[in-house]
């Protein structure tokens, strides 16, 4: 189930990445150009050896990459300079230079209780590569160098910050300021009553999880909508084998009851050894999601638009539609039982092939598939056929 997860939340982050937009609802303190003029003040160690270590720095903000209307992100170039005091015995004053690449997260705009108190504060990380001109006994004169830690802003220009800083082998805590030159960009805020509603940031992952989880389990394979009975439904055990590797798990769909205006009610539940996910949805009369149901620990029971713009739904394909060739009459056992099928095989020209095995009498006709290329094979099998499903999330 994971893995189906994952997937999808990579093609939808590749959707969004690179995408402009007019007015930011979550971005940071920093516009591309902007200059920051500033200091550290380290305490730092290499064994038993200390130095107290100084950081002259200035960093241009050169890019800031949008994700859709989030711009929270912003990346940067850093010059910094090293002096560092010996406070022991055994170490010499040393002092260096580096450039180093950095990376800076925002909070502002998140328009949620308590926001007024960390919307100036930039998560930021930094690395590169360090040169000692005058390198102490305890360093190589090349070497690594970074640094991470957060700033906070007394105003729009000026900002104090603890840091974690590692310069070679020498490595510590310690204080910065630094003057930022430049234009605070405008942000909008994310404008959520949050007594009422889950936030955006909730109710995303909840679509796109079912939108992942429901593609899988109606257009992989193969699945009649329109031959599900009220009431009745489903059980498939869906296996994956990729060379050594075998994993399953268990996906379960049902007809719950037939609405007015041709609209239907459906459940999905996914299942493996792990995790169990179970959504309710309705459908029109073409088989379109209109709206989902989910049970959030945090918000309770949740209705959800669907969002056919960000996940448009593909229309069904029968068997038919792909040019199978079928042979008649085909018995197959499986969990479920023994059924007389008709057996359906597809090649598309890739090395792809699938076989079907379908009955009319299984909700969904779907009694077992199996896909396979010259490395990978998915099969279903049908476990059980269920009745007298009801509705537990949807109550009108």
């Amino acid at each position: 189930m994971k893995k189906v997860i994952c997937i999808g939340f990579i093609l939808l982050v590749f959707t969004t990445v690179f995408i402009s937009a007019d007015e930011v609802i979550w971005g940071s303190m920093y516009s591309e150009g902007n200059i920051n003029l500033g200091a550290d003040v380290a305490y730092e160690v290499s064994g038993t050896m200390a130095q107290l270590a100084l950081y002259p720095a200035a960093e241009m903000i050169f890019l800031k990459p949008m994700m859709g209307d989030l711009g929270f992100l912003d990346i940067g170039a850093t010059v910094k300079g090293r002096v560092g005091v010996p406070l022991s015995f055994g170490t010499s004053l040393s002092a260096g230079v580096g450039a180093l690449a950095s990376l800076h997260f925002g909070l502002r705009g998140l328009d949620i209780p308590g926001s007024e108190y960390f919307e100036r504060l930039d998560l930021f990380a930094e690395i590169g590569l360090k040169f000692d001109i005058i390198p102490s006994s305890l360093t190589d004169t090349f070497g690594l160098a970074f640094s991470s830690g957060v700033n906070y802003f007394l105003d729009d220009n000026i900002a104090v910050g603890a840091t974690y800083t590692n310069w070679g082998g020498f490595n510590g805590g310690g204080a910065s300021v630094f003057l930022k030159l430049g234009e605070k960009p405008a942000v909008k805020g994310i404008d959520v009553d949050w007594q009422e509603t889950p936030s955006v940031f909730a109710v995303q992952p909840y679509l796109l999880q079912f939108y992942t989880l429901f593609y899988s389990a109606h257009f992989a394979g193969g699945f009649y909508p329109n031959d599900y009975p009220e009431g009745k439904g489903t059980v498939h055990r869906i296996t994956l084998i990729e060379e050594d590797d075998e994993s399953s798990y268990f996906v379960e769909k049902a007809l719950l009851r037939k609405l007015s205006d041709g609209r239907m009610l459906w459940m999905m539940d996914y299942r493996d050894d792990e995790d169990s996910v179970y959504y309710e949805f309705i459908t029109d009369a073409e088989y379109k999601v209109i709206t989902v149901y989910f049970r959030s620990d945090e918000d309770g029971i949740l209705e959800l638009p669907a969002d056919d713009e960000l996940y448009p739904q593909s229309r069904y394909m029968t068997w038919e539609d792909y040019g199978a060739d079928v042979k008649k009459g085909v018995s197959i056992d499986v969990k479920a039982g023994r059924f007389k099928t008709d057996e359906y095989n597809y090649e598309d020209g890739t090395g792809v092939r699938v076989s079907w095995w379908l009955s009319g009498d299984v909700p969904g006709q779907l009694v077992s598939y199996m896909m396979e290329d010259s490395s990978d094979i998915v099969t279903s099998e049908l476990i059980e056929i269920t009745k007298s499903n009801k509705a537990s999330l949807y109550m009108k």
